[in-house]
């Protein structure tokens, strides 16, 4: 089970990595440092981790509604 404490660095560095990245998207030119970044392992790393988890809460969701 996840601390409190831990939730709560979860939270923060969630908020802090949303930061950065709508700081960097913000960069011109995007062809110099946001598509550089998006073009990377770790973003389309994380384009796969952020579907799975969309994936895996709608089959959640649709097996709770399924078995009332």
């Amino acid at each position: 089970m996840t601390s409190e404490v831990k939730k709560m660095e979860y939270d923060m560095r969630f908020r802090s990595f949303l930061r950065q990245i709508m700081g960097v998207s913000r960069m011109k030119p995007k062809e110099k440092y946001l598509y550089p970044i998006m073009d990377g392992v770790p973003f389309k790393d994380l384009e796969t981790a952020i579907l799975m988890a969309n994936i895996d809460f709608g089959i959640a969701t649709n097996d709770n509604e399924n078995n009332g």
